[in-house]
């Protein structure tokens, strides 16, 4: 026997298990301490309030309201495991976005923002229904002018170029009016994709004004 005898040793990284619903679970709760709290708040303000119908006809209060009923509504509602009430809870956790809104009562610098929006909401409506013309407009304007290059192929059951260079049988983004509309906010904002771009000389003629207008308008 030799006087010496190595003994492999294993060695590894000492595991560490981690609860992937630890996360969840704190959220949870915290979620819920705060529900709590907001609607004891809530409750409170309504028992002493002169008048009750006053304090509910209030927008802000309203606000409150609905953005502590979804938590109380999928405790009432979520043990159930049937389809409407799953489409139910997706549609009520919508309502979660309104306790933003809480913000704003404690903020003086979002009050002044909004104070600012309800005075000018003539001038707002006005650029409203400019953008909604512009955009019915515009949409209406490049689906005329690049269906001067397309023809109808039953094949694809689509609209698709003819006569431009390396494009034919490529489908045109733009199929229908109601297809173009993204295309005609996307560029009177400015934003500008790029996705759906007009290859004709005439589409893009179209589109050069309505960037213009886009910059106008805004």
């Amino acid at each position: 026997m030799p006087a010496f005898q190595k003994v492999p040793q294993v060695r590894g990284e000492p595991q560490v298990r981690v609860d992937p619903t630890a996360g969840e679970r704190f959220l949870t709760v915290t979620e819920g301490l705060c529900v709590i709290f907001f609607t004891i708040d809530l409750v409170v303000r309504g028992l002493t309030t002169p008048k009750l119908r006053s304090f509910f006809k209030s927008f802000m209060n309203l606000i409150d309201l609905l953005a502590v009923a979804p938590w109380y509504i999928e405790l009432m509602v979520g043990a159930g495991d049937g389809g409407v009430q799953l489409q139910f809870l997706r549609v009520v956790r919508i309502f979660r976005v309104l306790r933003v809104f809480k913000v704003a009562k404690y903020s003086d610098s979002l009050q002044v923002v909004g104070t600012a929006l309800v005075k000018s909401k003539d001038a707002l409506l006005l650029l409203g229904m400019l953008l909604v013309i512009f955009v019915l407009l515009f949409a209406s304007a490049i689906y005329l002018a690049e269906q001067a290059h397309c023809t109808y192929s039953q094949k694809d059951a689509a609209w698709v170029y003819k006569g431009l260079s390396g494009l034919d049988g490529v489908k045109t983004p733009f199929q229908s009016i109601f297809s173009s509309l993204w295309w005609a906010i996307v560029t009177l904002s400015t934003v500008g994709y790029g996705d759906d771009v007009p290859e004709g000389t005439a589409g893009k003629v179209v589109g050069m004004v309505c960037m213009i207008m886009g910059v106008y308008a805004l």
